[in-house]
């Protein structure tokens, strides 16, 4: 149990990192990092097939959530369309 906490937390924060500082082409070389660390590990530890895969796709679940969740925190406001076609920034309430 205190694998599959830990995994999940270091997916977690793997996802967050990647939110923080890459674009979502960065989510795959992190996708399959995790993939084969979790697998790694989790047939290290004795983990069946089925608890195994499981878990991985826990990890991976949680990764592309914490990246959801780090890029809007990052880009709270979402560009408008009146943004891109003048250059200047709308004002509120318009």
């Amino acid at each position: 149990m205190t694998i599959i906490l830990i995994l999940l937390v270091l997916s977690t924060m793997a996802g967050t990192a990647t939110g923080l500082t890459f674009k979502v082409q960065g989510l795959i070389p992190v996708s399959v990092l995790i993939a084969v660390s979790a697998a790694v590990v989790l047939h290290s530890a004795g983990f069946g097939p089925v608890g195994g895969i499981s878990v991985i796709v826990a990890c991976l679940v949680v990764t592309q959530l914490a990246y959801l969740a780090a890029t809007f925190l990052l880009y709270k406001r979402e560009p408008l369309i009146q943004d891109e076609v003048d250059g200047d920034p709308s004002k509120p309430g318009k």
